[in-house]
């Protein structure tokens, strides 16, 4: 029965301990809060490390764990999609010892949140003289049929000669998924190859 092949294994191990790095908390430069006002950061570098085991994280951490944990942050739902608005993002910052906050990022945060709400076009039949998408070359867009946003046109009245490009969430996840199941396929093959 055997092929003459050799199995080969890629192995994946993990150290029982975690090594935890802690940074000081500070005004943020990469993200633009949806409520205004300014973004959290944190330091460049480490103030702090801990290293502990596992076992000791899960038992002396305090954490509570009544939420289901997402497998590939460690982090539950709940954490992650924790939102603050801007007063308490201001506190947290003042908690960590920001005094003063630079204001032009609380500027461009603005014109960042008012640009994305400027997008599509706002034609109810749209035509290549009238309609921003046609005389931009892109075509309409449809995320929300109901509110009809970001493009104002429907499926019927759109003459973009672009086209109109509609949000399907089942077609895109029916992709994921047969991407996920052909990369599974190729791991599968290189280990028993």
């Amino acid at each position: 029965m055997s092929s003459g092949k050799t199995v080969k294994y890629k192995h994946i191990s993990f150290s029982p301990e975690l090594h935890i790095l802690y940074f000081e908390r500070q005004q943020g430069n990469q993200a633009v809060p949806r409520q205004g006002g300014c973004s959290l950061g944190m330091s460049l570098t480490h103030f702090n490390e801990q290293k502990v085991t596992v076992d000791e994280w899960e038992g002396n951490s305090g954490v509570k764990r009544r939420h289901p944990i997402n497998k590939s942050s460690g982090c539950s739902i709940e954490e992650e999609l924790q939102v603050f608005d801007a007063d308490s993002r201001w506190r947290l910052l003042e908690q960590a010892g920001v005094e003063k906050l630079n204001s032009e990022e609380g500027i461009e945060c603005d014109e960042i949140r008012i640009s994305r709400q400027e997008c599509g076009c706002y034609c109810e039949s749209c035509c290549l003289e009238t309609c921003s998408c046609a005389i931009n070359g892109i075509t309409c867009h449809s995320e929300d049929e109901i509110a009809c946003f970001p493009c104002s046109c429907s499926e019927e009245s759109c003459k973009n000669p672009e086209g109109r490009t509609e949000y399907d969430g089942e077609t895109i996840n029916n992709a994921r998924e047969v991407i996920i199941k052909r990369e599974n396929e190729k791991l599968e093959s290189m280990i028993t190859t």
